[in-house]
């Protein structure tokens, strides 16, 4: 389901949606690994330090005129 969530991102291009899957699941495997002892508090500085970067990156680009 959430690979299908994914692939939509791709829009009509069926190339960069499969690239996308392909993507999210490598990186779920690396961060599931890489994370793997951490507790829950340690999880959320993690997840934080990825969220954020990406949210700016994601609203620069849309204000910049991103289709």
């Amino acid at each position: 389901y959430v690979y299908f969530l994914v692939f939509l991102f791709g829009g009509s291009n069926y190339f960069v949606g499969a690239l996308l899957v392909v993507f999210t699941f490598l990186l779920m495997i690396a961060v599931d690994n890489s994370t793997a002892r951490l507790d829950y508090k340690k999880m959320l500085q993690f997840s934080w330090f990825i969220l954020i970067p990406l949210s700016i990156f994601n609203i620069f680009f849309l204000a910049l005129g991103g289709k």
